[in-house]
């Protein structure tokens, strides 16, 4: 923690305005304009003519893709995708996405400067939703269908708790903003399929603004003063037009978007996303709240076993849908147990 005066002493260090103002001899520059590919084009050419071609520019993006982005900069091999998560100051993963001509010097640049800023480094690929919100985003998807299907909100985030995780997918929807996360479907679910498709309902919850904690409207209620979530907002279920039923098991929730989760980490593996299973676990639990005391999702898929997982991922084919189609990572896996 810092003083009092040496916060105001690095503050001061900081300026800001409508247009680029900092030393034209920068070295490094962040980019983190709101997510739209021609405004993000357009900045990276504005950035390389202010500051010179020998720049380090990293975007700062979750769903964008970096090569486009970099397609558009006078010196593309100099450019660099940059994945912070909110609230930033507390969150220690960074994902670093170098796109197929990002330069080594560049690469090990962007690491270098993760690490001084106390960061941990993921370098994945420059593929729609990275690493994170990748696997992240079914799981969410799946904890809202399970709510449409007349499941409890509370009942939903107790039961992923109880399995491990800090915080439930709902209240991590509020917390993120549910305008957010519906903001990035519609391009995974093209280039990635129907596992980040929007249930329909969902939108009932845009036309009645429930952009979660930001807002204090969303699947909870949350004190006007201070901000602090309360109990679920019963009035979710009408917006939705539906009915709880309460009809699962708390076993059956967690399976549900678990499994989710778990199929989609596979997918990661088999389309290189990241390296390894290693890099994958420590980035489940500091970027996806996986349980830690798990060992990471990767650890958890040896634990239970690949064979397992493939037969509960075909069941819950028959039950809920071509989403849980498994993946070829994890039917190969299950073939050598």
């Amino acid at each position: 923690n810092l003083s009092s005066g040496k916060m105001r002493q690095t503050m001061q260090l900081i300026s800001g305005g409508e247009r680029f103002i900092g030393k034209p001899n920068a070295d490094f520059v962040i980019e983190a304009v709101y997510e739209d590919l021609e405004l993000k084009q357009k900045m990276v050419c504005e950035a390389f003519d202010y500051f010179g071609k020998e720049i380090v520019y990293a975007v700062n993006t979750s769903t964008l893709s970096i090569e486009q982005i970099a397609h558009q900069a006078p010196k593309p091999d100099n450019v660099i995708g940059l994945h912070y998560f909110s609230p930033v100051a507390e969150r220690k993963m960074l994902e670093i996405i170098p796109h197929k001509t990002t330069s080594e010097q560049t690469i090990t640049t962007a690491i270098h400067f993760a690490i001084q800023q106390g960061k941990i480094p993921l370098l994945v690929a420059d593929s729609p939703g990275f690493f994170v919100n990748r696997i992240l985003t079914p799981y969410l998807l799946e904890a809202i269908q399970c709510v449409i299907d007349g499941e409890a909100i509370e009942f939903v985030d107790r039961s992923l708790q109880e399995f491990g995780f800090r915080i439930g997918p709902l209240a991590m929807i509020d917390d993120m903003g549910l305008d957010v996360l519906v903001k990035s479907l519609p391009n995974l679910a093209d280039k990635l399929g129907t596992r980040f498709t929007m249930p329909p309902r969902v939108q009932y919850l845009i036309d009645n603004d429930r952009k979660g904690a930001k807002n204090n409207r969303g699947f909870y209620l949350y004190n006007s003063q201070t901000g602090a979530r309360k109990e679920e907002d019963g009035s979710i279920y009408h917006t939705l037009e539906i009915v709880t039923a309460n009809d699962l098991e708390t076993e059956q929730i967690v399976r549900r978007c678990i499994l989710m989760m778990i199929n989609e980490a596979g997918y990661c593996l088999q389309e290189k996303v990241i390296r390894n299973t290693d890099e994958g676990n420590v980035a489940s639990v500091l970027g996806a709240f996986f349980p830690d005391f798990r060992g990471g999702i990767y650890a958890y898929i040896e634990k239970i076993g690949a064979k397992s997982i493939v037969a509960e991922l075909n069941a819950h084919v028959k039950l809920y849908g071509e989403r849980f189609v498994p993946c070829e990572w994890l039917i190969e896996k299950a073939e050598t147990e």
